[in-house]
């Protein structure tokens, strides 16, 4: 009798002992899938601050050991662009907002709202609206000396991007897509477009026009020039897909194909999958394909092109 109350005594304690086990991995599962969810931690950081006005610069957003960062324009100070960069090194600001954009050549004379104004880890997100439409904009460090700035419109109009104020800059200039600012404290501001983009920059004022129905694309880089990165292209495009299965961690590759000029085609796939799983916006993802390694054409028709010809029949005789 004292065994079989032992046995079920122990059965008991065994149950209670596998139940909190369970339970107590359940907990910490849930807690782990929520300390991983980016949108979790949206607006964490208050860093809305228009320079040159009377608010509070506390910090702005920066990543990847860059040594510039931008801030969210405050609502009662707008500006229709990400503020900055103000360059960490020597604590000024380069511009109130490098890149503003309207509906309008003299954005100026437009008036936008705040729809949406966000900072997640990794990227800002700005959604604006004016009488004409509504605009939207991101940004996202791809190293340690550039930002990825993007903007478009459901509007069936183009947009044109202009340059706020200009602060420290001993010259500038415009050339093949690239505005380049020269800083007097010896550091480069260099924005390069993507070439659908129609630039033109006369006295220290940039004038951009983005095309109807296209997205435009912009990189802004911050370094010394003994320091200066190697010339970048900036191929971009878009797709809509049916988006990911998120009952499922599943693999994601993306195959890049390109045709060269004398003719070669050339493809390479990439494993995008933590870009995909880790997007701030799962239906809007962002994905960087940083140096790709396109091999270079062969110029002018130069250079070896070994191939193999056809079979030919050739008689010869034998004496016998």
């Amino acid at each position: 009798m004292f065994r079989e109350k032992f046995k079920v005594q122990m059965w008991r304690l065994l149950f209670v002992v596998v139940y909190t086990i369970c339970f107590s991995i359940s907990v910490s599962a849930t807690q782990q899938t929520a300390i991983y969810n980016v949108e979790s931690y949206s607006d964490i950081l208050d860093i809305r601050c228009t320079p040159y006005s009377n608010d509070y610069f506390t910090g702005g957003f920066s990543d990847l050991g860059s040594w510039m960062c931008f801030t969210l324009p405050s609502e009662n100070n707008w500006i229709n662009g990400f503020c900055g960069p103000f360059e960490l090194d020597h604590r000024q600001w380069i511009s109130d907002a490098i890149l503003q954009v309207g509906f309008t050549a003299d954005i100026t004379t437009e008036t936008f709202t705040p729809d949406s104004v966000t900072y997640v880890p990794g990227e800002l997100y700005m959604n604006s609206s004016s009488k004409q439409g509504n605009i939207q904009q991101r940004l996202f460090f791809v190293d340690k000396y550039t930002a990825l700035w993007s903007c478009e419109t459901s509007e069936k109009r183009e947009l044109y991007i202009t340059n706020g104020s200009l602060q420290g800059i001993q010259s500038s200039g415009l050339e093949n897509n690239i505005l380049s600012l020269k800083l007097s404290t010896g550091e480069m501001c260099v924005v390069t477009f993507s070439s659908d983009i129609q630039l033109s920059y006369e006295n220290s004022k940039l004038l951009a026009k983005l095309p109807e129905g296209h997205k435009g694309y912009a990189t802004i880089s911050y370094f010394y020039e003994s320091k200066r990165p190697d010339n970048k292209t900036i191929v971009t495009g878009e797709l809509l897909t049916f988006g990911q299965c998120h009952s499922k961690r599943n693999m994601h590759h993306l195959t890049v194909c390109a045709v060269l000029s004398d003719g070669s085609e050339w493809k390479h796939t990439y494993d995008v999958t933590e870009q995909v799983h880790t997007a701030p916006d799962p239906r809007n993802v962002h994905i960087l394909l940083y140096g790709l390694p396109v091999p270079k054409p062969i110029a002018n028709g130069g250079g070896f092109r070994p191939n193999v010809s056809e079979w030919e029949t050739e008689e010869e005789n034998i004496e016998m």
